[in-house]
């Protein structure tokens, strides 16, 4: 049998379990995400096992991590270009999510978003909602927080993507109003943030400039899968 047809069949019965939860090579490819045979025989097996998927969340414990975390396969290109923040922004298609950035947006020069991508054909677990009770807390408290060690606080460009993909699946944007922060450091020193619009009509990314608590802003989680890259 070949790899693709394995992957294929893998991925099928994962989908099975993970619903909507999930964005895999079929759901790339539904919105136009072409895979060469190349790049299938590279795709690694899904990391979790059922069992795993349906143990409690660390967060929650009225949900379990398939309920908890949105997992998809991340790409470094969409289209000829590096799917990068400012490439999510500038993809103009209907049916797409939104981001609310400007033409030339604050971030431009900033690496997190005209740079970085995800990893390519790496397996992501991020919390779709905010960590409870990270909401009006200070970068600092919220990083002691998330002290399990089994998850860390998401690149700015990982959750953009989850938020992204979420909405593709879906048809809605995640935490309307709240915003979750991410890893990424400015060379100004300030923070930042991704979160729905108050109105639900898009994806917003802002710096975080404080060190104190902000009333709608908490902390995102990304279930450590492999070593951090971006």
């Amino acid at each position: 049998m070949s790899t693709s047809v394995c992957a294929q069949r893998d991925e099928a019965a994962i989908r099975e379990v993970l619903g909507k939860n999930f964005f895999g090579v079929a759901e790339w490819e539904r919105i136009g995400r072409k895979f060469s045979g190349d790049e299938l025989s590279c795709i690694k097996p899904f990391p979790l096992s059922d069992e795993e998927l349906y143990t409690p969340s660390p967060f929650d414990g009225a949900h379990t991590i398939r309920e908890a975390l949105f997992f998809f396969l991340g790409i470094s290109r969409f289209m000829e270009s590096p799917l990068t923040i400012l490439q999510w922004h500038h993809m103009e298609r209907e049916g797409f999510p939104i981001l609310h950035l400007a033409e030339h947006p604050w971030c431009e020069r900033d690496a997190f978003a005209a740079t970085c991508v995800c990893r390519h054909l790496h397996w992501y677990a991020v919390l779709i909602e905010v960590v409870p009770c990270s909401l009006n807390l200070s970068l600092e408290a919220q990083k002691k927080l998330l002290n399990i060690p089994s998850y860390w606080v998401p690149s700015g460009i990982v959750e953009v993507t989850k938020n992204a993909l979420y909405f593709l699946n879906h048809g809605f944007y995640l935490n309307r109003g709240v915003g979750a922060t991410c890893a990424d450091v400015l060379s100004d020193g300030s923070g930042v943030w991704v979160g729905a619009d108050t109105e639900g009509k898009g994806i917003t990314v802002e710096k975080r400039w404080d060190s104190s608590g902000r009333e709608r802003i908490g902390t995102g989680a990304e279930l450590r899968l492999s070593p951090r890259s971006p």
